[in-house]
């Protein structure tokens, strides 16, 4: 399972990177185009907007993936690790039940979105949606993967706790 988790997390890194990287490269194109030729490319601004919903919705994901999205910790810091591990798997059940009825009740979106196209590329609007889509359900992913991860952190401490106290018969 880390192997899997690992590969697709460095995959996405590296294709979020690549995608940044690529916006970039258009909008330095844009400018060139507009200022020096005065001659505007039409497409290029469709496409940034596409490369900017994939940096944002697949960064959330890897944000996800690090656990670097910011949250309010204090409750967490104070709290016994068991009841901290409890706190941390009850948010990441409402996180998500909400990233499950987001992709859940935007199905019909995207269905819609499959006859509707950009303006100037003809570019179905599929694709962006698909790209919103796909990092809600590697965001549900990662959480559970997270979640599993806590309890198996939590149970392998009890475990490392109970064999410490009854080897030596006294409590350290």
């Amino acid at each position: 399972m880390k192997k899997i988790r690992g590969w697709i997390y460095n995959t996405i890194i590296y294709l979020n990177a690549g995608v940044l990287f690529l916006m970039f490269l258009l909008l330095i194109v844009q400018v060139f185009y507009r200022r020096w030729l005065n001659d505007p490319l039409t497409w290029s601004e469709e496409i940034a907007l596409i490369t900017m919903v994939w940096v944002t919705f697949v960064g959330a994901y890897q944000c996800t993936a690090e656990d670097s999205h910011l949250k309010m910790s204090f409750l967490e810091d104070i709290l016994p690790k068991t009841m901290s591990v409890i706190l941390s798997v009850f948010t990441k059940i409402i996180i998500i039940i909400f990233l499950f009825l987001a992709a859940y009740y935007g199905m019909p979106l995207i269905e819609m979105s499959v006859s509707r196209y950009l303006p100037i590329t003809k570019l179905s609007m599929l694709v962006p949606y698909l790209i919103i889509w796909g990092s809600m359900v590697l965001m549900i992913i990662e959480m559970i993967i997270q979640i599993i991860i806590e309890f198996k952190d939590l149970s392998f401490k009890k475990d490392s706790e109970h064999s410490v106290t009854s080897k030596g018969g006294k409590d350290l």
